[in-house]
């Protein structure tokens, strides 16, 4: 005996929704107040929820995920108009050490954060290439180029040559 009102049994069960002409739409509804849509926009070529005042989050046929846009340009679009667009949040791993890495190869920016009682504290921004910290910007603000524990505000190492022009303005 069914459960719910409407309920599905067996091996893979498939519920379709075929539109003949126009978008598929399965629409749930708060006693008509709150709309959620799950949509598949035929002329778009995309999966769309949305709430009832807008689109949520789209994906297209090729794959781009949107979050405030109905037409994203990259695997992951996310626009807002707020003073956060993002928050990312690990609840394990390695012990108080949790990282943001974007990378293209073998480039590299890296962010860590280190956990300092459910307080989270900004330990050291790192740009790598080829797997070897180019630049690094730790806690305190001190920038290392060539070094990953920079000693002073600025602290270049290099075991070569260093050409070109350095200016400081104080």
């Amino acid at each position: 005996s069914p459960n719910e009102l409407l309920e599905v049994s067996g091996t893979s069960p498939i519920i379709r929704v075929l539109a003949i002409s126009g978008n598929s739409t399965l629409r749930l509804t708060d006693n008509g107040v709150r709309n959620w849509d799950l949509k598949v926009v035929d002329v778009s070529d995309y999966f769309e929820v949305g709430g009832t005042s807008a689109t949520s989050l789209v994906v297209t046929g090729a794959g781009n995920v949107g979050i405030g846009t109905s037409s994203p340009a990259a695997k992951l679009d996310v626009s807002a108009n707020a003073t956060e667009i993002a928050i990312f949040r690990s609840s394990g791993g390695l012990a108080n050490d949790k990282r943001l890495t974007i990378t293209s190869g073998g480039e590299k920016v890296v962010f860590n954060v280190s956990d300092n009682s459910n307080t989270a504290i900004a330990r050291a921004y790192e740009f790598q290439n080829a797997g070897t910290a180019s630049m690094t910007i730790n806690v305190s603000g001190s920038v290392g180029i060539g070094t990953t524990v920079p000693s002073a505000k600025l602290e270049v190492v290099n075991t070569g040559r260093i050409l070109g022009v350095l200016r400081l303005h104080i």
